[in-house]
């Protein structure tokens, strides 16, 4: 999409959605208000730090959220239920607010754990303090691809809660989306490809033959790539080296 400075692959619901954040930008400007918080459905290792980069930027570039509250654009939360986690998590984000009473940038919350501990207090604590954060910061909740009744519940309760909050359901990649993927974090180390459109098409179609279809899988696959890789020139990850790859990724899934 045309507008930003980092490239995020599938997640289709949620790029549209920060598309309506985008086009309201001005709104947000002229009101003093921010975009809906989030509750999203995906499994942690599957792009939840790619989904908070990606919308970040897009805030950073329009000026959406007001990011001088603390030097972290955005915090992460990891609730695993206990008492004393969930004293640590919120003294955390009251710590993120070094320039201000209350921090205003990002917050990504994991909500998995805590979902279980609904007969506990500080369950219910949790649910009112965010209902308070969220008038402050930008939070995305994130639960499992397939949550639990406990999750559903809290959920529930959370969009009850909330004024403003927005939730997104799991959206599974495709094989192109984790070709892209895997191509991209080949990229990052500097290793280029030739022909891209013909490599492209082949690791969607070894990715298919082989079920490969989380971004855990793929990430660990492209690291495998590497030692494929001939680094003595120019790093280049082409149709020869694709077919050594592939074959031996094919044996390693027929002998499981």
């Amino acid at each position: 999409m045309n507008g930003h400075s980092y490239t995020l692959f599938g997640n289709t619901a949620f790029k549209k959605e920060i598309e309506v954040f985008r086009g309201k930008s001005r709104l947000y400007k002229y009101t003093g208000t921010k975009p809906n918080s989030l509750i999203l459905q995906m499994d942690s290792g599957e792009g939840r730090t790619a989904i908070m980069e990606y919308a970040i930027s897009t805030f950073k570039e329009l000026s959406t959220l007001d990011f001088s509250s603390g030097r972290d654009d955005y915090i992460e939360c990891d609730f695993d239920g206990s008492l004393q986690n969930y004293k640590n998590c919120m003294a955390q984000i009251d710590d993120a607010a070094e320039y201000g009473n209350h921090y205003k940038g990002g917050i990504a919350v994991n909500c998995s754990l805590i979902a279980n501990h609904y007969s506990e207090k500080h369950y219910e604590d949790f649910i009112n303090r965010f209902s308070e954060i969220c008038d402050s910061a930008w939070v995305v909740f994130f639960f499992s691809s397939l949550p639990s009744r406990n999750e559903e519940k809290l959920m529930n309760k959370l969009r009850e809660k909330i004024k403003h909050i927005t939730f997104i359901g799991y959206e599974p990649y495709t094989e192109i989306d984790l070709a892209h993927i895997f191509l991209s974090k080949l990229n990052s180390f500097g290793i280029n490809f030739s022909p891209k459109r013909e490599i492209t098409k082949l690791v969607v179609e070894l990715f298919k033959s082989c079920s490969i279809s989380t971004v855990k899988q793929t990430t660990e696959l492209a690291l495998m790539a590497l030692d494929y890789i001939n680094y003595d020139n120019n790093p280049i990850f082409n149709v020869e080296i694709f077919e050594k790859f592939s074959e031996d990724l094919r044996k390693d899934v027929l002998a499981k």
